[in-house]
């Protein structure tokens, strides 16, 4: 007996990095055509930033897209390895994005790198992942090139 394919949405990672006011509305409207469900945009960094200037724009412009939109913050526990330094930083990523947070958005998520490397404690697969740099030359800078760690 054949095994039948498994069906899943595709989604992008955008922040900051990708464009110095948001990824361009046209770009939005293109990933949405190629099939992209869904957005997890940066939001806010521990206490002191760099909170990321982009988030109001690539969340308006991809939920105007069609693609569902949720934002993330990326932890330093390193910085604050306390129950009261996490409570900190999780008041001020509610307070950074909170109106982006709640029905109709994906839920908000946790993001923990460690020596820029991302870090979790079991094996779980990544709807999406970013790089810091863009594909081969003929990928638009949204585009993710596959990870040998999550192959799609």
């Amino acid at each position: 007996m054949a095994l039948a394919a498994v069906s899943r949405d595709l989604g992008v990672d955008v922040s900051l990095y990708d464009g110095s006011s948001g990824v361009s509305q046209s770009a939005w409207n293109q990933m949405h055509t190629e099939g992209q469900h869904f957005a997890f945009i940066k939001a806010s960094e521990c206490l002191t930033g760099p909170d990321d200037t982009t988030m109001t724009n690539n969340v308006t412009r991809a939920t105007a897209a069609g693609i569902r939109a949720g934002v993330y913050h990326v932890a330093h526990a390193e910085n604050r390895p306390t129950t009261d330094g996490a409570i900190q930083e999780a008041d001020h990523f509610l307070s950074f994005s909170g109106t982006f947070i709640g029905p109709g958005r994906l839920r908000p998520v946790l993001n923990l790198e460690q020596n820029n490397r991302v870090w979790s404690p079991l094996p779980i697969p990544r709807p999406a992942t970013r790089a810091r740099t863009p594909g081969p030359s003929t990928d638009p800078p949204w585009r993710i090139p596959q990870s040998p760690l999550y192959p799609s």
